[in-house]
């Protein structure tokens, strides 16, 4: 049989049968024969596997039985034997009933084995292997039925045999590992300590029994290590784990790499063991937080992963260890591993099995955290992928589910917030209601408060989305939506962080948009609650902390501000180890402590902040989506370094950040519209500084862009709303007080008087408000000249004083005091009230003690401190208030930076002092200097050089004409930094000086050129006089005959820089010529329901027009400089020397006619003659007698229409005196009190009498008083000028009938030179001398002879008129038609609009206006011909055109040829805008024509014209046309006030 042969086997079986039968059946000695033949039957069942062998096996024994129940059959005297002989058979038994059992699984075969084994056992008592066997029985059973009486039987069993078993027994490892088992089987059946405490016990005797070699000790250590793995989890005893530790390092060194490890794989379980070690690691490593454990366990992890490359169960537990050590240490290399790992994964298990599923819910968790470190946009859209695709698996009833879907939603809201795709945030919201939707899940929370905190945690994602839609779309009914959701998942769960956060958030987000005082109050509470019920409140604090900020910011409260540095300090303090937290935490303590300086102006403070900003920027990467954030903290911090110590570096560093932080904020990393503008309206004050201390035009622009850009992207909320607006507004200001532009002035009252609506009584910011509003309104009132404004300005400056806490330190009460004391000032010059110079003194001396010495705030207040007591030394002439006005001044000269734009003025302000001191020779040292001085305005170097030029002339100072000649040159620069014509005739009409310096009504930029061509006649240089005057009249037109100067030879030359010029002007004239009145200037705010809706400002074209005119003049000016670098052209566009002015002469003589305040005089040009001088007047009486003379004149012409004058014709009428007016006539007569009946017309009713005015006219007023009024006009003009200029002709030989040239300047451009005379009897005046022509400038005259052709040809007329309004136009075209035939073209009535006018003016070099005339004294610009539907073709729109075939113009409208009155010198009227687009001849009127005057005259006129053939015509002829035509006038008789009012222009 030891052959293992079966035929053996059959062969033994049959001798035992044999045996059987012949021995009898008591005979004992047949026992042994039967156990054997029993034992063979099973061997042949293990053989042949035929199971009736085994149940003759079974018969075999119990057929043994029987006869071993008693001792005599047993044949053996023992009896003792004779029990182990039947135990021993009842053990054979169990047997073979135990291996049925295995065969066939019944279980009475097992119920017998244990019988059996049992009554074995107790046969023989004592013997450990017959309770061993017991012990297994009750086991096979346990395993079989799971009855839970028989593991305690098997436990019992097995402890009776192990306590009779000797250690060197060889079943005593066995029993050691049976009793291990056991326990280990009742632990995971009842969950009692005990029962693994017992496994543990056993196991570790059972590991200990073996040698350290031994093979077969690897497998009891393993269960050993995971029953103190399992306790260590229950009851959290560290020595369980690290026993854990060592037993896996036990077991791993006891596994050689070659040989007979007692287990079917060697590899395999060396894989299993690694990964026991790894777990027991990262257990301990959980519980200690020793990183060397958790960076053993990946290495460990690693290796195991080699041995099961196919393991998606391995490379899970790798990614998320490597995981776990890349949140400690954030090394990126870890967490590229861990994506490795789990895309490695995700290819190794079959689509839709549960790994895969996992793969990729871990994948999208992990590339979702790696987007939140790095914010690369690829991260986002893998996490987006795989999400995708994990949910696209997931059954409906996974339990991973809700937590896949709520994370899903928090990944497509984080890319809606960075991409803005509304889909996203639209997605995320139906994942979250879907899952709200949703019976509670089987396989969640069974417990109710579980329950509860998981919807409430569903709750609060879904609110959290509503409110990042809110964010980007400002929907308010998403903010409503999200407040109810947090409120919603707090009622679930009131303990709720996360809920209660996102509820004050919420809450104060309405306060943003609604500041309502009770929504700031109530997210306080919320965020206090979150900050009690967050293990780790750090953030929760600092959020807090921002919230009580908030508060102070609203109402002031100092409290508030202590508390919210004390919270931020803690919570700076508790979150040392979290990095992106801290973040956020250092930035709100940064904030609260420029908050904090900004009220107590304690510098340490802001030292802190901008500490605390530059660590932050240190540590943050500038992908992170809040960098720019942070780059605008240390901006804003920087700013108030700049404003308290006036550092420039500060604020250049602050402009640098900005840029940096406006181009991320405006990328795709982030769209945080509030964040965005919030860094633009930083940009603007940022540039709104630098324009204040450099003067820089680019950076006022600027800073009115990014604040006008803010305004468009910031949210519809009243607080940030409101803070934008009140910047803008001031800043608005500024650009008023530059360019005097009153659009800008309204635009910044009506933001005030909005914004004051949004700052409720009790705001903190009301101050500035209400300020700045009085600042406007005092802006105004210098504007308007309107003392209601002015009184409301200073009530309002005293509220916001008033306002102002006790030691509050912020620049509120310097500023208010600085504004209030400035506007006392104001009201003092109007009312002479010494009392408010006095109380302005004492503020502007409050204010300077409240900046820091040096600070360049405190120069400036001393500057303003010291020209109010310098006021108050002309008031009352005290040397002592004069000492202390230079020592003020001295002191502002010595502490303002030499850069900065205020030195300009500060500089004068102490030249007037020394100046009144008798100190000239430092005052024009510093005039010069302040004039000169490079960053300051043009305006206010203008009005130091105009300083300088009226001192040095008084005091005879040689220095004087340079003064006049800077003052010129200044002049053009200011023109050119202003952008349109209407703006710079602005600024030529009003006074230059400001800032507390008092001027005389008629010092103003347009009287400049007179006073100095006065000052060059006095010293004898007339040539200069004549260049003087010519480079300091008509300054608009000189300008826009620039951008059109002839380009012929230089395109021969050189035409790439031709075209270049060409462009340039081209761009500059349309820029000039661009209404102002189009751009829209309103500010317009809704307030529906009383709630702010939005702000709508709409005047950013002229802040393009600046920017625009700015560049452009700056090319323009480059290339005129190339051109004069071309031989030949070195005086390009250069102002024209007297040699090429004196030209104007050549067919006749001009006569410039200066009227000064200092001397008047005329200078008469001839053809090559030096010129000539006339001394007019050696005092100011000729200077007042004409400007009477005008106003008397317009008087008469505004009332003709019984309207009232002009506010700018009333302030002239009050300023003059009835005893200054021409009293009598050339002989002595009489008129005194004409002013008083000249006043009397105001109260004449009006009566249409069909004149061309655009209102009614009157003939013939108060019974005839207006020809006796025009009669001693004509004679003053007469006495004091023609007269003089007459007899100087004569002497000069000009003969009678000659033509002159008129070019008169001020107000005298008014008047009819032309009629004057004595008016008596026959005497002769000029017009029965000489032919007059008026001329604007020389050069006009001069360009006009150039343009004209030699030639003559066919005239071609167009008529323009309006014969359904005038009814004298149709025969007044008649006659026309009658004349030139069918050469005349007729625009009358509807035919008439100004687009058709100026098309056919291309064609027809002749034109004829018969309509009404408008003049607009408030819009010269808007000056023109009232057409069609009275359509007006505008001075404006005549400009814009160019007209090359051009030639005459005949106006019969009323006031064509009228300048308006209040730059007279810049002729700015109809005709001489026909002159500037190509019109070499016009004729016009100087005020009022009559309607029926137009058809007689404009037939004798025009019959001159063609005398020799229309084919002869010329427009040379035209002076004589029209001086011939009037002749005839005054041949009819008509009244003196008509003919007069004609005039020739031109050539």
């Amino acid at each position: 049989m030891e052959t293992g042969q079966s035929g053996d086997l059959i062969l033994a079986i049959a001798y035992h049968r044999k045996a059987e039968r012949l021995l009898p059946i008591d005979e004992p000695s047949g026992l042994g024969p039967s156990k054997a033949f029993a034992k063979v039957l099973l061997g042949n069942l293990e053989q042949q596997g035929r199971l009736e062998d085994i149940d003759k096996a079974i018969i075999q024994y119990h057929t043994l039985l029987p006869r071993l129940d008693s001792i005599d059959d047993l044949g053996v005297a023992d009896q003792k034997e004779g029990s182990r002989l039947r135990a021993l058979t009842l053990s054979d038994l169990a047997d073979a009933y135990i291996r049925r059992f295995e065969l066939c699984r019944q279980v009475k075969d097992v119920d017998q084995a244990i019988k059996c084994y049992s009554e074995a056992s107790a046969l023989c008592p004592g013997n450990s292997g017959m309770l061993n066997n017991v012990g297994f029985a009750f086991s096979a059973r346990f395993k079989h039925s799971g009855r839970p009486e028989d593991i305690g039987k098997v436990i019992k069993y097995y402890e009776g045999a192990l306590a009779l078993c000797h250690a060197d027994d060889p079943h005593h490892f066995n029993i050691l590992r049976t009793l291990t088992s056991s326990f280990s089987t009742c632990y995971t059946l009842l969950h009692q300590p005990l029962d693994l405490d017992e496994a543990i016990t056993y196991g570790r005797k059972a590991s200990q029994i073996l040698s350290a070699h031994d093979p077969r000790r690897v497998v009891p250590l393993v269960e050993f290590s995971r029953f103190l793995v399992e306790r260590f989890h229950q009851i959290s005893r560290i020595e369980d784990i690290n026993e854990a530790v060592l037993c896996c390092r036990e077991i791993l060194s006891a596994l050689p790499s070659e040989g007979n490890i007692p287990v079917p794989n060697q590899a395999e379980m060396r894989a299993t063991c690694l990964g026991m070690l790894v777990e027991t690691l990262r257990l301990r490593f959980q519980h200690s937080n020793m990183l060397g454990d958790l960076d053993e366990a990946i290495e460990l992890s690693r290796k195991e992963a080699a041995l099961k490359p196919n393991s998606i169960t391995v490379f899970g537990e790798l990614a998320n260890s490597i995981e776990t050590r890349f949140r400690i240490s954030g090394n990126v290399q870890d967490e590229e591993d861990v994506i490795q790992l789990l895309c490695a994964a995700t290819k190794l298990e079959p689509g839709g099995s549960p790994h895969h599923l996992n793969s990729h819910v871990n994948l999208a968790n992990t590339y979702y955290r790696r987007y939140k470190h790095t914010y690369q946009i690829s991260d986002l859209e893998e996490a987006v992928s795989h999400f995708r695709k994990a949910t696209d698996m997931i059954p409906l009833n996974h339990p991973k589910r809700p937590s896949l879907y709520m994370s899903f939603a928090s990944c497509l809201q984080t890319r809606f917030e960075r991409q803005g795709q509304i889909k996203d945030i639209d997605k995320a919201v139906s994942y979250l209601r879907n899952l709200l939707s949703l019976p509670p899940s089987p396989h969640g929370p069974t417990i109710d408060g579980a329950q509860a905190r998981a919807k409430a945690d569903c709750i609060s994602d879904l609110a959290s989305a509503f409110l990042s839609r809110f964010n980007r779309l400002g929907r308010l009914d998403d903010l409503e939506e999200a407040i109810k959701g947090f409120q919603e998942a707090i009622a679930l769960c009131p303990g709720s962080a996360h809920a209660l956060t996102g509820a004050a958030r919420t809450t104060v987000l309405r306060f943003y948009y609604f500041e309502r005082p009770e929504d700031l109050e109530q997210a306080i509470i919320f965020q206090r609650r979150a900050s009690a019920a967050n293990p780790q409140p750090c953030d929760s604090l600092s959020i807090l902390s921002t919230y009580i900020l908030d508060r102070y910011k609203w109402a002031g409260n100092v409290s508030d501000l202590d508390e919210s540095t004390r919270l931020s300090r803690e919570a700076l303090k508790s979150c040392a180890s979290r990095h992106l937290h801290c973040v956020h935490i250092t930035c709100r303590l940064a904030q609260v402590l420029v908050a904090r300086y900004k009220s107590l102006g304690q510098a340490e403070d802001l030292t802190e902040a901008e500490k605390l900003y530059r660590e932050v920027l240190a540590s943050c990467p500038p992908e992170h989506p809040e960098y720019p954030l942070q780059l605008n903290g240390l901006a804003g911090c920087l700013m108030a370094q700049f404003t308290n110590e006036g550092r420039k570096g500060d604020l250049d560093e602050a402009s640098m950040l900005l840029r940096s932080a406006f181009e991320m904020s405006g990328s795709a990393v982030s769209k945080d519209a509030r964040l965005h503008a919030a860094i633009m309206s930083n940009m603007g004050r940022a540039m709104f500084l630098r324009f204040m201390h450099l003067g820089r035009t680019e950076d006022l622009e600027e800073a009115i862009l990014r604040m006008r850009e803010a305004l468009d992207v910031r949210p519809s909320e009243n607080a940030g709303l409101a803070n934008d607006l009140t910047k803008l507004a001031t800043v608005l200001y500024q650009r008023y007080g530059i360019f005097r532009r009153i659009k800008d002035l309204h635009e910044t009252v009506n933001i005030f008087r909005r914004v004051l609506e949004l700052r409720p009584e009790g705001h903190a910011s009301r101050i500035s408000v209400v300020a700045g509003l009085g600042n406007c309104l005092t802006g105004r009132y210098e504007a308007l000249k309107q003392i209601g404004n002015l009184e409301e300005g200073i009530a309002l400056h005293r509220k916001a004083l008033s306002l102002c806490q006790p030691g509050q330190r912020d620049h509120a009460p310097t500023i208010t005091r600085h504004e209030l004391a400035a506007a006392l000032v104001l009201r003092y010059r109007r009312l002479d009230k010494v009392d408010d110079l006095q109380e302005a003194i004492v503020l502007f001396g409050e204010a300077r003690a409240l900046y820091p010495t040096g600070h360049f705030l405190h120069a400036a207040a001393l500057y303003y401190e010291g020209v109010t007591i310098r006021t108050l030394y002309d008031k009352l002439q005290h040397p002592e208030d004069l000492a202390k006005a230079i020592a003020l001044l001295r002191n502002a000269v010595a502490t303002l930076h030499a850069e900065h734009t205020l030195s300009s003025s500060v500089m004068q302000g102490l030249a007037g002092a020394y100046a009144r001191n008798g100190d000239l020779g430092h005052a024009l040292e510093l005039y010069r200097s302040a004039a000169d001085h490079p960053t300051s305005s043009p305006k206010d170097r203008l009005e130091a050089a105009m300083q300088w030029a009226s001192i040095a002339r008084l005091s005879g100072h040689p220095s004087t004409l340079d003064a006049y000649t800077k003052a010129l040159t200044t002049l053009q620069v200011c023109l050119i930094t202003t952008p349109t014509v209407e703006l710079q005739h602005d600024f030529l009409a009003g006074p230059t000086l400001a800032g507390g310096t008092s001027i005389d009504i008629y010092s103003m930029p347009s009287r400049l050129a007179s006073n100095a061509v006065s000052y060059a006649i006095e010293i004898g240089k007339l040539e200069t006089a004549v260049e003087i005057l010519e480079q300091g009249r008509a300054l608009l037109w000189a300008r826009m005959r620039s951008y059109r100067h002839p380009l012929e030879t230089l395109r021969q030359n050189n035409p790439h820089l031709a075209g270049n010029f060409d462009n340039l002007s081209k761009n500059l004239e349309r820029l000039a010529l661009s209404p102002d009145s189009a751009l829209l200037g309103s500010l317009s705010i809704d307030f529906p329901d009383g709630v702010l809706n939005r702000a709508q400002i709409s005047d950013s074209s002229f802040d393009v027009k600046m920017t625009q005119n700015r560049e452009l003049s700056g090319q323009w000016e480059t290339v005129v400089a190339e051109i004069r670098e071309i031989d030949g052209y070195s005086n390009f566009l250069k102002a024209p020397t007297f040699e090429r002015l004196n030209v104007a002469a050549n067919e006749g003589p001009v006569i410039l006619v200066n009227i000064d305040l200092h001397h008047s005089d005329a200078i008469i040009l001839r053809k090559e003659h030096p010129p000539f001088s006339i001394p007019l007047d050696k005092s100011v009486k000729l200077f007042h007698i004409v400007n009477k003379c005008s106003v008397t004149l317009q008087l008469v012409q505004s009332t003709r229409g019984g309207v009232h004058p002009t506010d700018d014709l009333v302030a002239e009428i009050s300023k003059l005196g009835v005893s200054e007016l021409p009293q009598g006539d050339i002989d002595g007569s009489s008129s005194d009190g004409l002013l008083d009946e000249v006043s009397q017309l105001l109260l004449v009713p009006a009566v249409d009498s069909g004149d061309r005015a655009d209102r009614p006219y009157y003939l013939g007023l108060m019974d005839g008083k207006d020809a006796e009024i025009m009669t001693v006009i004509l004679r003053t003009l007469w006495k004091y000028i023609c007269k003089p200029i007459t007899d100087a002709l004569v002497d000069l030989g000009i003969p009678t009938g000659a033509r002159v040239w008129w070019c008169p300047t001020g107000k005298l451009s008014s008047l009819p030179l032309h009629a004057a005379g004595p008016y008596i009897d026959e005497k002769h005046g000029f017009h029965d001398l000489y032919v007059s022509s008026y001329i604007p400038t020389l050069s006009s005259l001069v360009v006009a002879r150039e343009t004209m052709r030699d030639t003559t040809s066919v005239v071609q007329v167009l008529g323009v008129g309006q014969s359904n309004a005038l009814s004298n136009v149709k025969n007044e075209f008649q006659k026309i038609r009658e004349i030139f035939k069918h050469r005349v073209q007729i625009h009358d009535c509807e035919g008439a609009n100004p687009a058709a006018v100026l098309k056919d003016l291309h064609t027809h070099p002749w034109v004829h206006f018969a309509c009404h005339g408008s003049l607009n004294a408030k819009a010269p610009f808007d000056s023109g011909f009232v057409l069609h539907n009275s359509e007006r073709l505008s001075l404006r729109q005549i400009m814009q055109a160019n007209l090359p075939h051009a030639e005459l113009a005949f106006l019969a409208a009323c006031h064509s040829a009228a300048a308006e009155s209040r730059t007279p010198d810049e002729a700015l009227s109809l005709a001489a805008a026909m002159q500037f687009c190509g019109f070499q001849s016009i004729v016009g009127t100087l005020w009022t024509m009559a309607d029926s005057d137009g058809p007689t005259l404009a037939e004798d006129f025009y019959k001159y014209m063609v005398r020799n053939g229309p084919e002869q015509a010329t427009a040379r002829d035209s002076a004589m046309g029209v001086h011939r035509a009037a002749k005839a006038m005054r041949e009819r008789n008509v009244p003196l006030e008509r003919w007069t009012t004609f005039i020739h222009l031109g050539v």
